[in-house]
């Protein structure tokens, strides 16, 4: 009787079962267990974590406020005015006191999500700053309410919770407050009682944004509840605010490790912390879907496993009964096949292992091998030659096999495909020769060579790239590899070889080269490939000494106003442009190349060095013509600097560094110019660096200094004001001119804020004064602007702000400016003084008759007074001319309605002369020095009380 379960094959199953299947299950339901208790403990952790994150990141930006409160309190300026219950009031008083507080307060408004900041005093004064200037409309029970609570709080500063805003006209209705009282200490009964309570109002929308951090919720919920049971923070924005208890209808501890709790219908785990410090509370809501998911995960993952194993034992008991039963049954079957004589000869067993099983069918096969010996070699050989012409006509490249013995070739036909040929056309290309015929001219020798070398044995293989003609009559890269076959006499006897189009790789590579060394912009060569150029001309002027040269280095005018008004887009189209002109003004053995930015190199050949002036002018000239660009006529120009090979260059760094020193020079001297380089020029330029380095450390080292210079009436010798003159002492250079810093301050940019700094500091002494002598507000402190800054917009418009901040009138002040400042953008020069003007600004032209068309200045601006420049006042009395020049400077602006003042008068001749020909005003040493603020106390004092008869008050 054939019992299956004897047989080898069902023990091995139950083998595997045992050892696999079974321990996998168990191991599953354990590991499902503990991973669920672990993925809670997870929870708790993380739920833990988050609650301290939240704490923390709320504890962050409420000392953010407290902070603010402290330094509020710490002002003195705002503690002394705030004890009002028992002072009289005085509107004059309570308006200073009030712009003083307000001006203050504003400097902590920076604070983000800060919606107002008031000050309650007991004497029911309020002072406000925030989103709402109506003070008003306020809900009293709410200040009350926080009064008494702040009061009574033991914290230095009390948070209210979320409360309605006090202030009723702002646009934040509910609002997280935060208070301190303000207390003094009564020198009578030596008891405190408080005076003030500073109220800070959070935005609760950005509080809320403060503390979200969405990275790290993971999907729980956070509640923030203030000590009024009102939610201050939730994920759900339509919740802040709301009761805790109608939200929530059961009730968390304040300190409460994770429970369970079942709230419309869904399970959740709760976690909650006190926070004492604000005597709040937080606490966290985790859904328990989202852990039963993963817990869930370890089921499946369980289930997965366990169907592996399953899975495994199968695939096991196939491999068995394939690689061990079968074979051994296999061997049986033909083994009687072998003795029926039905087996047939070409028929071999499977081995399908390398065991002892599989020796055993080996050696059966070995049995057939020699019976099937021929029939197997006939075979092979059938499958090579079909496999070599599968190969040759499947595969992308082309082949061809050179038989040289008989110097015949064949070629594939994807060979012929690759040159776009059938081929039936192409019987005539039989021989080496007839390949040779389609190479292009220029390469024909390096593939010879290339193939000689290989036949030779110089070479291990053949590789070329060359260009073949294609059909349609243009070359194609190609790309051949090879190997060639030798005899026994070491003669070569055939050579193969493959054949790609690598056309589209060199074409990449062309462009990557062009790439490399041209401007993706203009399309000029760039750095890189200029110097390297001029390198090479450097280093071949030694062996042609007939070579002659020069270098130009153009930097655009302008160009960074038009990308800040205009646009980077403009920029663009600008630079393209400019390359187009200078093309245009170049010849063809002439090399251009942009450098970057808006600077291009120049490289001029000429036997003659006045041809690269005449060049360079011609440049200028095309540059200083109008651009058309997106409906707007953009006007530029360029500084040259120009360097000559007479100088004796070796190195091309060296060459392009002096023409960029040149160039620079250029810029100081006005721009839109051109400049050959000299040593003088670096020296020169060295010492500059070095000037405009310190000065830029000027203002932070407390060198400058403002000197005032006063002016006064020529028909009675009052004094009517002074002149602000800026002085710079530092300890490397001494005593510089502003001459020499202010040219170097307007070029580099640090003119802002050296003006910037010369108004401020001036309008400091002016308070002073008006606030030392009674009747200084009758006079006027004339202070110069440069013609960068009279149009800088962002000083323009901050300029009010700051005669605000220092409570300066326009009538009070001049300012000076130069014709250079109004003669190039007339239509916004004009508005600039216009705007002044509106404010009751007096504006001066200084250094008048020096600069270009005066006369039309006079006429096209609202000036009110003219400084006639030294250069005339130092000539009269000694040259008739001049007096009647002076003469008629003064009477055609007295016609215009415009004053006059006279600078450096320096003799009382001049004075006399001047007082006749009835000029209105003169400063100058002869009448007084300029000074530090410090050395003209009794000056001013003498001065006013000699025209108005009044002393100072003491």
């Amino acid at each position: 009787m054939n019992i299956s379960y004897k047989k080898i094959f069902p023990k091995y199953i139950g083998f595997l079962l045992i050892v696999s299947v079974i321990p996998l299950l168990a191991v599953g339901i354990i590991s499902y267990h503990n991973a669920s208790q672990a993925i809670q403990d997870a929870a708790r952790r993380f739920s833990t974590e988050l609650l301290n994150h939240k704490i923390e990141l709320l504890e962050s930006k409420l000392d953010q406020v407290e902070s603010l409160i402290v330094n509020i309190s710490s002002v003195e300026a705002i503690t002394n005015a705030l004890d009002d219950e028992f002072s009289e009031s005085n509107t004059y008083t309570d308006l200073a006191t009030q712009a003083k507080i307000g001006y203050i307060l504003n400097g902590y408004l920076s604070l983000q999500g800060l919606v107002s900041i008031d000050i309650f005093t007991s004497g029911g004064t309020q002072y406000h700053v925030g989103d709402s200037l109506n003070v008003g409309e306020n809900r009293n029970d709410i200040r009350e309410l926080i009064w008494q609570e702040t009061l009574a709080s033991p914290k230095q500063i009390y948070w209210s919770g979320i409360l309605p805003n006090v202030n009723k006209s702002s646009s934040h209705k509910m609002v997280l407050g935060a208070a301190k009282i303000i207390k003094k200490i009564d020198h009578i009964s030596l008891k405190t009682r408080p005076i003030a309570l500073i109220l800070v109002s959070i935005n609760i929308e950005n509080l809320n944004e403060s503390i979200t951090d969405k990275e790290s919720d993971g999907g729980v919920s956070a509640y923030l509840i203030d000590q009024r049971d009102n939610i201050a923070y939730s994920h759900k924005k339509n919740e802040i605010g709301q009761s805790v208890k109608e939200l929530f209808p059961f009730a968390v501890a304040k300190q409460q490790r994770l429970n369970s709790y079942t709230w419309n219908g869904n399970d959740y785990f709760i976690q909650s912390r006190a926070i004492t410090k604000y005597n709040w509370q937080i606490f966290s809501l985790i859904p328990q879907k989202n852990l039963r998911r993963d817990i869930n995960r370890i089921g499946v993952i369980t289930f997965y496993l366990v169907f592996a194993g399953i899975l495994l034992t199968c695939i096991a008991g196939w491999y068995f009964s394939h690689n061990i039963v079968q074979p051994i049954k296999d061997v049986i079957t033909a083994y009687k096949g072998l003795q029926n004589k039905t087996l047939k000869q070409t028929k071999r067993l499977p081995v399908r292992s390398d065991d002892e099983v599989g020796e055993l069918v080996k050696w059966f096969n070995t049995s057939l091998d020699n019976l099937e010996a021929r029939e197997l070699y006939e075979n092979a050989l059938r499958e090579s030659e079909e496999r070599y012409a599968l190969v040759a006509n499947a595969t992308n490249e082309g082949l061809w096999d050179w038989n040289i013995t008989k110097n015949e070739m064949y070629f594939s036909p994807r060979f012929f495909a690759l040159l776009g040929k059938n081929v039936d056309e192409n019987s005539s290309l039989n021989t080496i020769e007839d390949w040779y015929k389609l190479i292009h001219p220029k390469d024909i020798i390096l593939v010879k060579s290339a193939i000689n070398d290989c036949l030779n044995g110089k070479t291990a293989h053949f590789q070329c790239e060359y260009r073949l003609l294609h059909h349609d009559g243009r070359y194609r890269w190609i790309l051949s590899r090879g190997l060639a076959i030798w005899d026994s006499s070491g003669e070569a006897i055939r050579m193969a070889a493959s054949h790609s189009d690598i056309s589209d790789q060199r074409d990449a590579k062309d462009k990557l080269r062009y790439d490399a060394f041209h401007d993706s912009l203009t399309g000029l060569y760039n750095r890189s490939w200029f110097v390297s150029y001029l390198q090479e001309l450097l280093s071949g002027h030694s062996r042609n000494k007939n070579l002659n040269f020069a270098v130009l280095f153009l930097d655009l005018d302008q160009f960074k106003l038009v990308n800040d008004t205009l646009g980077h887009a403009a920029g663009d189209k600008l630079l393209i442009y400019v390359a187009e002109r200078l093309k245009k003004c170049l010849r063809e053995t002439d090399m251009l190349a942009r450098f970057g930015g808006d600077e291009f190199v120049i490289l001029l050949k000429s036997d003659e060095n006045y041809r690269f002036i005449q060049i360079a002018e011609r440049i200028i000239e095309q540059l200083s013509l109008s651009f058309s660009i997106n409906n707007n006529y953009i006007h530029t120009g360029a500084s040259i600097g120009i360097t000559l090979l007479e100088t004796g260059y070796q190195d091309a760094y060296e060459m392009l560094r002096d023409a960029d020193i040149a160039m620079y020079r250029a810029k100081l001297n006005g721009k839109n110019c051109h400049i050959v380089f000299d040593e003088e020029m670096r020296s020169q330029l060295l010492k500059q660096v070095d000037t405009e380095k310190l000065l830029r450390q000027a203002i932070e080292n407390d060198e400058l200094t403002l000197y005032y210079q006063p002016i006064i009436s020529l028909s009675d010798g009052r004094l009517t004001g002074f002149e602000a003159l800026l002085r710079w002492n530092n300890p490397i250079l001494g005593n510089v001119s502003p001459d020499v810093f202010i040219p170097l301050a307007e070029a580099n940019g640090t003119i802002i804020q050296l003006g910037q700094w010369v108004f401020e500091s001036a309008f400091i002494q002016l308070k002073a004064w008006k606030e030392e002598f009674t009747g200084f507000d009758n006079l006027v402190l004339s202070i110069n602007m440069s013609p960068v800054q009279f149009l800088d917009k962002l000083f323009l418009k901050n300029f009010p702000k700051l005669m605000d901040t220092y409570n300066i009138k326009g009538s009070e002040i001049a300012i000076e400016i130069t014709e250079t400042a109004i003669i190039h953008k007339k239509a916004l020069a004009i508005k600039v003084i216009n705007d002044f003007k509106k404010y009751g600004i007096h504006i001066h032209l200084d250094d008048f008759g020096t600069g270009y068309s005066s006369i039309s200045h006079l006429v096209g601006f609202q000036i009110d007074l003219i400084k006639i420049d030294r250069s005339f006042i130092e000539l009269l009395g000694v040259n008739s001319k001049e007096d009647k020049l002076v003469q008629a400077i003064i009477n055609f602006a007295h016609n215009l309605g415009i004053k006059c003042t006279a600078e450096g008068i320096e003799e009382a001749a001049q004075q006399r002369l001047l007082s006749i020909a009835n000029c209105d005003y003169a400063q100058g040493y002869f009448i007084a020095k300029p000074a530090p603020a410090s050395q003209l106390t009794e000056f001013i004092r003498e001065h006013l009380s000699r025209s108005k008869g009044l002393l100072p008050p003491e």
